[in-house]
């Protein structure tokens, strides 16, 4: 687990930069409100509010996660036990502009990382996969797969790490009272 001596929750953004820097971060702290779905009932009414204080000015910085799916359309089947929320939102009056890394120096230590689906399971999606995409059925499956590991140390440490190592892209860490998300990603989703 990751200790942390900061005031949570705390949100650092890296993104890339508009005037072609390599990138930009802003670092929010003390939010007005806190919003959070831990039903699929309470989903949209999350994305409500947090719509609704972005039009205010207000900015709102959070996630939605992928078990919050069926909120949008309940076909999609997700894993039934969730520890995160479904959603969760800070809103913020303002943000910092941090130039410096968030590291505070102590390092990580990182377990071997082990697969949650068994090597046979994956490659018999890899067959399948391939076979709808040869008989048209589909033009791309995104196939992803859990990996678990037990962290220690910093995970501000770690978060500078994999975003140095990234480069420039769309990277968060979310520092929440009982939750760290590290997002390291060269794309912007939405």
């Amino acid at each position: 687990m990751f200790g942390s001596s900061v005031t949570l929750p705390r949100i650092t953004v890296d993104f890339k930069a508009m005037n072609g820097d390599a990138s930009a971060r802003r670092v929010f702290t003390d939010p007005t409100a806190v919003l959070q779905a831990t039903s699929l009932d309470e989903v949209y009414d999350v994305l409500r509010a947090a719509d609704r204080a972005a039009r205010d000015g207000h900015y709102a910085v959070g996630f939605l996660s992928y078990e919050a799916a069926p909120a949008f359309d309940r076909a999609f089947r997700v894993h039934p036990h969730h520890r995160l929320p479904l959603a969760w939102f800070g809103v913020f009056e303002r943000f910092d502009s941090a130039a410096t890394d968030v590291q505070r120096g102590s390092p990580i230590a990182l377990a071997p990382w082990v697969s949650g689906t068994p090597r046979r399971e994956y490659d018999h999606a890899i067959h399948n996969i391939r076979d709808a995409i040869a008989a048209g059925t589909v033009y791309q499956v995104n196939l992803t797969a859990r990996l678990r590991s037990q962290i220690t140390g910093d995970a501000r440490a770690w978060y500078e790490q994999l975003r140095r190592a990234q480069g420039p892209g769309y990277h968060m860490l979310l520092e929440l009272d009982d939750l760290t998300i590290l997002s390291i990603s060269p794309e912007l989703f939405f």
